[in-house]
């Protein structure tokens, strides 16, 4: 418990670390290739309906960064854009430092119909931005 910083984790905290080493390895499989379907659907629909943002496939995690400078360039701040046009709030890559302008975060641990709809969101709310 004290390796993994749980020192004074709740009765319920220590039971879910325990069963999670335990058993956990069948959740662990469906809920890795459902994040690996998530990132294909993510790369594939930016390349088929996101022109001027290109996905970068992570090595290891549920977080796909999202190169969107070239939008970014027509718009002036990508993550306004999306919020105020798509009705989509993801993180901004400016608050991560120089260099960060024009990249967006894109979390896809979650249902995929979500995603769904949040790149659909995008792509109807990016493919107006020449307007």
């Amino acid at each position: 418990m004290q390796a993994s910083f749980l020192v004074n984790a709740n009765f319920f905290g220590r039971l879910a670390l325990e069963v999670a080493y335990s058993s956990g390895d069948r959740w662990l499989d469906h809920l890795t290739r459902h994040i690996s379907g998530n990132i294909d659907l993510v790369c594939g629909f930016a390349a088929r309906s996101l022109p001027g943002i290109t996905p970068m496939r992570p090595d290891a995690s549920f977080l796909v960064w999202l190169d969107a400078r070239e939008l970014d360039a027509k718009v002036g701040d990508v993550h306004r854009f999306l919020v105020e046009r798509a009705g989509v709030n993801l993180y901004d890559g400016r608050v991560y430092g120089p260099g960060g302008e024009g990249f967006i975060r894109l979390n896809v641990g979650c249902p995929r119909s979500v995603l769904e709809n949040a790149l659909t969101r995008i792509m109807n709310g990016s493919l107006g931005s020449s307007q």
